[in-house]
């Protein structure tokens, strides 16, 4: 897959879409910021000269594509730049719409670092400006896997912990790339060896202790263009 080209072949179809962004039209917000919303990256400001906005930011797609996006995230923007799919869009009308959602193991009573690794993960997502969502922490009433659905269909971006391999994990994290989510991989250094093959060659954030997660994590988001 020629990362590259395809870029190439975005910046063409943005450039002409006349609804959207044409070069040196006072259009403030187009197709390039939707889909960098999307993919839950960070847009620059509103600047006076709009050309010079929508450049920046197609700098940081650039930045993404060729050194963070899944390959569900290339494919998707290749079919945006042929027309044969439309930029999805977040539900802005969820309440937590804009959050990080968590993905890891929730049962304390299995096992019993699930607080302090939540805390890492938690402290990590907030120092870069951001906010996690825990699903186990919602007290709405609502069916939990209609919940969960929802959730990651809003959330800027998901966080997978691997630690202990929980098979829900597994399956949010699917799901979120399955419909071009950003996800971001962590699992602790003394797990590692027991990832399941599909998820072993994706880069991991590897942590040893809840600090380094915290501290690993919110470089890893900021270097991907996720936070401030």
């Amino acid at each position: 897959m020629n990362r590259q080209h395809i870029f190439n072949e975005f910046v063409k179809f943005a450039q002409k879409d006349e609804n959207y962004y044409t070069w040196g039209k006072p259009s403030q917000v187009g197709c390039i910021e939707d889909v960098m919303a999307y993919f839950g990256i960070s847009c620059l400001e509103l600047e006076t000269h709009t050309k010079i906005m929508h450049q920046n930011n197609l700098n940081r797609l650039q930045e993404f594509v060729l050194k963070g996006a899944t390959d569900d995230q290339v494919r998707m923007l290749h079919a945006i730049s042929t027309q044969n799919a439309s930029i999805p869009y977040n539900t802005p009308a969820v309440s937590s719409s804009g959050r990080v959602f968590v993905s890891m193991s929730m049962n304390s009573n299995r096992d019993a670092d699930v607080e302090l690794i939540r805390k890492g993960i938690e402290e990590g997502i907030k120092a870069t400006g951001n906010e996690a969502y825990f699903l186990d922490l919602d007290d709405d009433n609502e069916d939990i896997k209609d919940k969960m659905f929802e959730q990651i269909n809003a959330c800027k971006f998901l966080v997978a912990d691997f630690t202990h391999h929980i098979t829900g994990v597994y399956y949010e994290a699917g799901y979120a790339r399955g419909i071009g989510k950003t996800v971001i991989h962590t699992c602790r250094s003394d797990d590692m060896g027991g990832l399941h093959f599909d998820i072993n060659s994706k880069r991991a954030v590897v942590w040893d202790n809840p600090d380094d997660l915290a501290e690993k994590l919110s470089h890893r988001i900021r270097y991907m263009h996720l936070g401030e």
